[in-house]
């Protein structure tokens, strides 16, 4: 068949393209990469390329560059492969309560992360990260500003491996082993933070297999296995975390898509813990740990629904508007302790330069809804004059982000919430105020 001149114009615009990235990397190395990234964005922004060809380009080009540093160093592949990221949280918090007993705390706090992940291989890779808040708190990274600026602690956040023995436009299959990020934060198999804290790194072993059923919809399943604690005693009974979920992902179209999940997890052998190292950071709830209390095996299931607009005011992308929700039952606690709920919307996405978000979310946890030492440490309110974060609250959370830039982000988050078992009204208030450096 002959190629129509539309065709040809496409293969001389991609050639010419192609020869620039390639040309540009033979000639400065690593550094002129960067230079070529912004060629091929010019060049999209023209016209000339479509941000599919420019990723492959991309591609192509970063391929023969670690072909040809590998061959003139003699380093071994997986060394240019590296790569390295992190983070910096500043943040303003303050909760207080109506009465005057109630004790008001202000904190100036900061978050730092910083690790690296390195290919070993086409499907095996090995990552660390380092992060600011001690030892001793499983659900935070947080460190205040306090002791006359005294010097503060980093420690292993991730330390972990990962096995992907298959990746193709069908299957895809990941075993991750070691101190890991929560497979379940990830976007297709996401959890909320009822059930996890955003900061838990869990510890043990984790499987994931996305499943691309068609063009339209993926179904992702997700398992792991998390060790919680070594028992030294005569007994075998180490506590360990089975988690569980299911989501099916779906884009119907260019306008909507929605995500559909259940799932849930078991804590096994609760009375092994040696100590109370990492308990009772959340301690709200006043749940107590032991083969003899209440046993935590929530069910969960939960749902979005995002419609996109093309255009909205102030906003210069297409504009989503989601709707999601989710519902809790631990069938091993009493009645009026054993169920969770949240409901929420929000409006817009942040992420990007110029792009911002608005979101309400209602959420309400019942005392031994879920395990309260893994779940969101933030969600609390007033108790006994302290404020007390975990289960056994109820209450309304708003929040709004701004994008400065594509690496830096302003956040503000309003909590108002109240005990559930007092219903002494919206009593509690707590203030987050963040601006977030990605590097």
């Amino acid at each position: 068949m002959k190629k129509t001149k539309r065709d040809m114009k496409k293969l001389i615009k991609y050639s010419a393209a192609t020869f620039c990235v390639m040309a540009a990397l033979a000639i400065e190395g690593k550094v002129q990469a960067q230079q070529s990234d912004a060629l091929l964005d010019k060049l999209v922004e023209k016209g000339l390329l479509t941000v599919k060809e420019a990723q492959q380009l991309r591609e192509e080009s970063d391929k023969d560059f670690t072909k040809a540093l590998s061959a003139k160093t003699g380093m071994p592949d997986w060394v240019s492969s590296v790569t390295w990221k992190g983070d910096l949280r500043l943040r303003y918090d303050q909760n207080r309560g109506a009465g005057d007993t109630d004790q008001a705390r202000t904190r100036y706090r900061f978050r730092f992360r910083y690790g690296a992940e390195a290919v070993i291989a086409d499907d095996f890779a090995v990552g660390f990260r380092f992060a600011s808040g001690g030892t001793g708190d499983p659900i935070s990274t947080n460190q205040s500003l306090n002791d006359n600026a005294d010097k503060k602690a980093l420690t292993l956040d991730l330390a972990y491996a990962s096995w992907t023995p298959i990746n193709n436009k069908s299957l895809q299959f990941a075993l991750i082993g070691g101190k890991m990020e929560n497979p379940f934060n990830r976007s297709d198999l996401k959890f909320s933070d009822s059930i996890f804290d955003s900061d838990y790194t869990p510890e043990g072993i984790a499987a994931v297999l996305g499943w691309n059923l068609s063009n339209q919809h993926q179904l992702t399943l997700g398992g792991g296995l998390f060790i919680l604690d070594e028992n030294s005693g005569a007994s075998e009974d180490e506590p360990y975390l089975i988690v569980y979920k299911a989501q099916l992902n779906s884009k119907w179209n260019e306008t909507v898509s929605s995500t559909i999940g259940a799932g849930g997890y078991g804590l096994n052998n609760r009375g092994g813990f040696s100590g109370t190292g990492g308990l009772d950071k959340n301690e709200s709830g006043g749940q107590v740990i032991s083969q003899s209390g209440t046993g935590y095996s929530p069910i969960i299931v939960d749902a979005s629904l995002t419609y996109t607009l093309e255009s909205f005011p102030l906003y210069n992308a297409p504009f989503p508007i989601t709707v999601a929700g989710e519902f809790i039952k631990n069938p091993q606690a009493a009645a009026g302790q054993d169920t969770g709920s949240s409901v929420g919307i929000t409006f817009g996405k942040s992420g990007k330069k110029g792009l911002w978000d608005i979101g309400y979310r209602y959420k309400s946890l019942q005392a031994d809804s879920v395990w309260e030492d893994v779940n969101d440490s933030d969600f609390g309110s007033y108790l006994a004059t302290a404020y007390k974060t975990g289960t056994g609250n109820r209450g309304h959370i708003f929040q709004l982000q701004y994008n400065i830039s594509d690496a830096v982000n302003l956040s503000a988050k309003y909590y108002l919430t109240e005990r559930i078992s007092a219903d002494n009204g919206l009593d509690s208030h707590r203030v987050q105020l963040d601006m977030i450096w990605k590097f």
